[in-house]
């Protein structure tokens, strides 16, 4: 996947991280919303690296952070987004007010279809049966055990028996509730496919009956909104908030669709990021496919979206299965939607109640997938989201008159394909690696932006260099693991392996680099509460007047010098800012590389108001 920012200079500058560009204009949508309602706009903010000066535009707003995600939404007035657009530290200001919706029909009611009755005799549903489900289960012994599926849904009724301690996971995004519950009904006939047991008939429904769950409800009256939306799948990836603890998702269930193409960039960014943590998220296509071609709801039209299809029990398509061209993002053209089909037409499964179901709709497909998903990670823990989409697609049972078609993307999936294929990836013993070589991979993996495998990659150097932790091998593994770590948005886990090293070798080559990196994390890291902010920006200038003080002859104290005068900015201490922009401009001014950011920082505190009380 290709990474959307530039490979910080020097590992990480901050402020000196991105190029200088031109101001982000807005969006049609925006515009309109901004002439019609001058006064105030719902506005989803996507951060480059952390706040940085933005936060000073936000000052008394309130704000609703999605930290994982690099987000924050608030209502702005129209001067204030104007000079978000134009701020440095933002990659994008968009319009929140989107709204999509699932993407499910409830099926014809008794007296019970053919299929009901096959259903009945063979004790598993057709959809199951179809995608070898049962197979999985007994001849290669998985059942999804182990491994956490987040549902972003209307919710679940967890009082249903077989979800009994199943749901490790809640929260509610709509009303608040802070027990499980699902009014609506189409969270819960999700969970029975991915991880449901047996109905009272008697019938299998569900494809990891294993799997834990974690669900966000985001759905009122069967639609999302945007924030809802986002806010959901940042939860079920992180339920605590803290990403350097393993109580997340590993497959995250997304059957909607229908949003404005102006939230493509929000879904875009929030894919990249959860993909970049090693979290693999399906989207049902849509219910839109009687209108033709290109029809695919988004964020399911995404080219980085894995996008579910549905056929019925005839290996057709489901007459309203969306499907066509995506929208392009770094696909080659022509690149079609949906990826991959399940079954999605007269698909038993259980309701609020506890009752069961019949439900038609790419959205009921879609749970097949995750549950295949879920297969595969428990054969092969370590499987990057790279690989479960390759294996999937390379699995599938073809339909169609091409390998890829623009109604079946490349087939129907086949569960016991994909996880023998997984299973037979995890026990593949890979051959002798040598410590340069896993350098090179993981400064590979971490240039092309696949986080989980550069992490790996580092770890085991750190590993095989554990006798000599202050070595250069050591030391440089440790560093870029930081660097890999804040790149996820782990920043806690990127403080945690720069002090390490400053632990080991304070004065070693990559003291200085270290102490920076700290610093920069602090000031990267977005506060969970306004007030958070300041302990942040303090903790970040004690870093940066460390390293200015120990390591005085660094290349890196003009970096420092402008992050640091960043922080003040945040803490409107705009005159010691523009000191610092001074003593730098004075010192480097041969030196584009902090000469440019230092003359940009000065025109914006130029622009900005006077500090509060002469500071």
């Amino acid at each position: 996947m290709r990474s959307r920012t530039r490979r910080p200079l020097l590992g990480g500058l901050g402020l000196l991280a991105a190029p200088l560009r031109a101001k982000s204009p807005l969006s049609p949508a925006l515009k309109m919303a901004m002439l019609e309602n001058p006064g105030s706009v719902p506005v989803l903010i996507i951060w480059k690296q952390g706040r940085g000066t933005g936060s000073t535009i936000l000052e008394g707003e309130k704000c609703r952070e999605f930290p994982l995600l690099g987000m924050t939404a608030t209502q702005l007035p129209s001067e204030k987004v104007q000079r978000l657009a134009a701020s440095r530290a933002v990659r994008s200001v968009l319009l929140d007010s989107g709204e999509g919706s699932s993407d499910a029909s409830q099926a014809a009611p008794e007296p019970p279809s053919p299929v009901a009755l096959e259903e009945r005799g063979k004790g598993v549903t057709w959809g199951l049966a179809a995608i070898e489900a049962e197979r999985t289960w007994k001849e290669l012994g998985v059942t999804g055990q182990g491994v956490r599926v987040g549902i972003v849904d209307s919710g679940i009724d967890a009082s249903n028996p077989m979800f009994s301690s199943r749901v490790v996971g809640w929260k509610d995004f709509i009303s608040g509730a802070s027990a499980p519950g699902d009014v609506h009904g189409h969270g819960t006939h999700i969970a029975g496919t991915i991880a449901g047991t047996a109905t009272p008939d008697g019938v299998k429904i569900g494809v990891a009956p294993g799997a834990s769950l974690v669900i966000a409800r985001a759905s009122h009256d069967n639609g999302f909104t945007t924030s809802s939306a986002i806010a959901a799948m940042e939860f079920v990836a992180d339920p605590d908030g803290d990403p350097s603890t393993d109580d997340g998702a590993r497959v995250v269930n997304c059957s909607f669709s229908n949003f404005p193409k102006e939230d493509d960039p929000i879904f875009t960014e929030c894919i990249e990021r959860l993909s970049a943590r090693n979290v693999f998220v399906v989207f049902s296509a849509g219910n839109n496919g009687q209108t033709g071609a290109d029809s695919v709801g988004s964020p399911g039209v995404l080219s980085c979206s894995f996008t579910i299809g549905a056929v019925g029990s005839d290996s057709r398509r489901w007459l309203a299965s969306s499907y066509g061209a995506a929208h392009l993002g770094n696909r080659p053209r022509g690149y079609l939607k949906p990826d991959v089909v399940g079954p999605g037409n007269d698909i038993l499964s259980v309701l609020p109640g506890p009752a069961t179901g019949r439900w038609n709709g790419t959205s009921m497909a879609t749970p097949h997938i995750a549950g295949v998903a879920a297969l595969m990670f428990q054969a092969h823990p370590k499987l990057t989201v790279k690989e479960a989409r390759e294996i999937i697609e390379d699995t599938c049972t073809p339909l169609g008159d091409r390998l890829k078609s623009s109604e079946y993307g490349a087939g129907l999936v086949n569960a016991y394909g994909a996880v023998k294929r997984a299973a037979e990836l995890a026990k593949s013993a890979p051959p002798a690696v040598s410590v340069p070589r896993l350098l090179a991979e993981g400064d590979e993996a971490l240039a092309s932006n696949n986080l989980p495998r550069a992490v790996d990659r580092f770890i085991a150097v750190i590993g095989l260099s554990s006798a000599d932790l202050a070595g250069e091998t050591a030391q440089r593994a440790m560093y870029s693991l930081g660097l890999a770590y804040a790149q996820q948005w782990n920043f806690r886990g990127a403080v945690g392996c720069f002090r390490k090293m400053l632990q080991i070798a304070p004065s070693g080559s990559y003291g200085a680099r270290a102490q920076f990196q700290v610093g920069l994390a602090y000031r990267r890291t977005p506060p969970r509460e306004p007030k958070e902010i300041v302990t942040l920006m303090e903790k970040a200038i004690r870093e940066f007047d460390a390293l200015i003080k120990r390591h005085a002859g660094s290349d890196l104290v003009p970096a420092a010098l402008l992050e640091k005068a960043g922080c003040l900015v945040t803490l409107q201490k705009r005159a010691q800012a523009r000191t610092l922009v001074d003593q730098v401009l004075g010192r480097w001014a041969d030196r584009p590389e902090y000469a440019g950011p230092a003359r940009e920082l000065l025109e914006e505190l130029a622009e900005a108001p006077a500090d509060p009380l002469g500071q």
